[in-house]
């Protein structure tokens, strides 16, 4: 009788266990994003992604989950370069027309994105120099979040910045 019991004990633990093994899941790498890239060179990569709302990262003595980024390590920042260049954009939120200043926005190209990645402004630098401003007519855009992005042609820099439409 004892050892029926620990016999029935035994197979119910095997059980569980075979079950548990066999519906376990293991994870992919993956990323939901509306439009990314991956760019690579003798320099090394980048990969990006536009439209990841939110991020957390869960740590164990295993590993990491970083949920919002695609990332394969942790990158330590000590310090941010203080930025000589000088653009203001105004005003932000904006309702009719975007105003973009710099020392020579000449040297600038501006293009505007909605959030599904469709560029919907595509303004050249212009030839000549001295340009200190740009506009950007946003009357006949809907009510939404853009992302304006701002490409230096002398110093190849890119900004990247938030525009909400009222």
């Amino acid at each position: 009788m004892k050892r029926n019991k620990i016999l029935k004990a035994s197979l119910l633990v095997t059980f569980c266990l075979l079950t548990s093994i066999a519906f376990s899941q293991s994870f992919q790498s993956s990323v939901v994003a509306t439009t990314g890239a991956y760019f690579t060179s003798s320099a090394g990569s980048l990969d990006w992604t536009l439209g990841e709302i939110s991020t957390e990262t869960y740590q164990k003595s295993v590993g990491h989950l970083t949920q919002g980024f695609q990332q394969s390590f942790f990158i330590e920042i000590t310090g941010i370069a203080e930025e000589t260049e000088a653009v203001s954009i105004y005003p932000n939120p904006v309702k009719d027309i975007l105003y973009l200043e710099a020392a020579d926005m000449s040297n600038y190209s501006v293009e505007l994105y909605n959030l599904q990645g469709q560029r919907l402004v595509d303004i050249l630098g212009d030839t000549s120099s001295g340009v200190n401003g740009r506009q950007i007519d946003m009357k006949e855009f809907r009510a939404a979040v853009y992302l304006l992005r701002l490409t230096n042609s002398l110093t190849k820099k890119n900004y990247s910045i938030k525009i909400e439409k009222l």
